[in-house]
């Protein structure tokens, strides 16, 4: 199942449930692409039934563990009351998984069980994973008696996946106008990001005439989470919603890279897309 810790699953093994008679029980795992053992989070305990139920009880007392890879784990000799549970977290590189973010993951992995050299049962089981978003705007609208300006917030690579440049463009529909300085901060707090450039552009023409081009340009992403905040003032109350479009594209990004529509009413305190 997915860790509750970020970019981690956590897997368990059950041996010997069966009974069998094991003279030197070992077991190997094949971990999917991308996956590594934490080696201090392997626990290994003896599991009693109980009905239709399995009752975890006392560590197991002398496992040979590869303290560098996790597995192969050794459990020595298994008597027909002998059975164990194993349990462990694996951390993802998502640069080995894929270079592109993909949000819906599915990771198989296979455990073997053996006596010495010949096996004696094998099972696999799937995990999936839904990573966190990697574009994501909200807009606050703070419209009122001296003010009609909206704050922009699009929040880049909230999944930490390791990118190097990104593009993220944002067409403002017109009636909207483009104030002030476009910031961009990183979640490394130690860090001032300042490896940006923007540029700004009204369309005169096409698909995209009378609106506003915001284009953004992030360099050396990396596993950064990067905020970018923006201000527009308010020109045309007469229309009742504003049709905004906001995009990214960069290497890795995928199919997430299309440009994502989003209504919105400035009027409304919040609204997101």
């Amino acid at each position: 199942k997915k860790s509750n810790s970020k970019d981690r699953v956590q897997w368990t093994i059950d041996v010997n449930k069966s009974g069998q008679i094991v003279s030197n029980a070992i077991v190997e795992d094949t971990l999917p692409k991308g996956h590594k053992v934490d080696v201090s989070t392997i626990k290994i305990n003896k599991i009693t039934q109980n009905g239709n139920n399995w009752t975890v009880g006392a560590d197991h007392p002398n496992p040979v563990i590869d303290v560098t890879n996790g597995f192969p784990i050794g459990l020595g000799k298994l008597t027909a009351n002998d059975a164990y549970r194993i349990t462990f977290e694996t951390v993802i590189n998502w640069s080995e998984v894929d270079e592109n973010y993909l949000k819906n993951n599915s990771f198989e992995n296979t455990a073997t069980l053996y006596d010495e050299e010949d096996e004696v049962a094998s099972d696999d089981a799937t995990v999936s994973y839904t990573r966190d978003p990697i574009l994501e705007k909200k807009g606050a609208s703070k419209v009122n008696y001296n003010n009609k300006t909206i704050e922009w917030t699009v929040t880049v690579n909230e999944a930490k996946h390791p990118f190097t440049d990104l593009v993220v463009t944002d067409y403002l529909p017109a009636g909207l106008k483009l104030i002030g300085p476009v910031t961009v901060v990183s979640d490394i707090t130690t860090e001032t990001y300042a490896d940006y450039t923007t540029s700004s552009a009204i369309h005169s023409s096409g698909e995209h005439a009378g609106k506003t081009e915001l284009k953004i340009n992030l360099n050396n992403v990396e596993k950064r989470k990067l905020t970018i905040t923006y201000v527009t003032e308010v020109e045309n109350f007469n229309a009742v919603n504003f049709a905004n479009a906001v995009g990214m594209g960069g290497t890795g990004v995928g199919d997430v890279g299309e440009t994502i529509i989003s209504t919105v009413t400035p009027v409304s305190n919040t609204y997101t897309k």
